[in-house]
C-alpha cells in the first residue's frame, strides 16, 4: 500500500533536487578545507594545547594569590 502511494507520488524531483544540494555542499567543504593557509591550520591545530596552557596559568594565578 505504501509502495503505491510514493510511486505515483512522482518524488524523483526532490532526491535529485537533494543529490544536487549534497554535491554542492560538499564540494564547498572540500574546497574551503585545500583553501585554507598552513598558518591557519596550525593555530587551529594548536587551539587545545592553547587551552591547556591557559587553565594551567590560570590555577598557577589562583595558588600564587593564596
Amino acid at each position: 500500500m505504501l509502495r503505491e502511494i510514493t510511486s505515483g507520488a512522482n518524488l524523483t524531483t526532490f532526491t535529485e533536487i537533494g543529490l544536487v544540494i549534497f554535491v554542492i555542499a560538499f564540494t564547498g567543504i572540500i574546497i574551503f578545507a585545500l583553501t585554507r593557509s598552513g598558518r591557519s591550520v596550525r593555530r587551529q591545530a594548536d587551539l587545545p594545547n592553547e587551552e591547556a596552557r591557559r587553565v594551567r596559568n590560570d590555577n598557577n594565578d589562583a595558588r600564587n594569590a593564596l
